[in-house]
């Protein structure tokens, strides 16, 4: 397992918010591995390495974003989307939070909004916000993804006694 991340490691010093690029393993659980450090990096694939905040701006994590196939996972499981350091910034064109399907559009919106990576984890942060997203078929998509689930209710069974 690697060392969480500090703000004094080499890709921290300056431009963390710059974007990388490298080849990874994407894993089941929603991780991936830089091929690198691999013993058998079978199936490595080329994708673009984008630093992940949390929600006071401090470095957090690492995403890796395949473009072919949209594929988007976290190197350590810190963080549950991109952008969480907007979660709490103050939304002056939109009222609320916008949520983007796809890194692309966070990009071109210049990273003024979130985008999920890890829907079970973002959808407790998210639930009391107002969501702004782009188009209905999205947002349709991010309520079922984002759906709080139901609480297990049972009936307590009472015994009566002989009298």
């Amino acid at each position: 397992m690697n060392a969480p991340l500090r703000k004094s490691d080499t890709c921290f010093a300056n431009e963390f918010d710059q974007l990388d690029g490298d080849y990874v393993c994407f894993m089941p659980n929603g991780l991936f591995e830089f091929a690198r450090d691999m013993r058998n990096p079978c199936g490595a694939k080329a994708a673009a390495i984008i630093p992940c905040r949390d929600e006071f701006g401090n470095p957090l994590d690492l995403a890796a974003w395949h473009l072919p196939t949209g594929t988007l996972a976290t190197l350590h499981g810190a963080a549950a989307m991109l952008g969480e350091d907007q979660i709490n910034a103050p939304q002056i064109d939109c009222d609320g939070l916008r949520v983007f399907p796809s890194p692309a559009e966070w990009l071109r919106a210049r990273r003024a909004g979130v985008v999920i990576v890890d829907a079970k984890r973002a959808r407790w942060r998210l639930a009391d916000r107002r969501l702004v997203v782009a188009d209905a078929s999205f947002g349709r998509r991010l309520r079922a993804m984002l759906r709080l689930p139901e609480p297990r209710v049972f009936v307590e069974s009472v015994r009566e006694s002989a009298a």
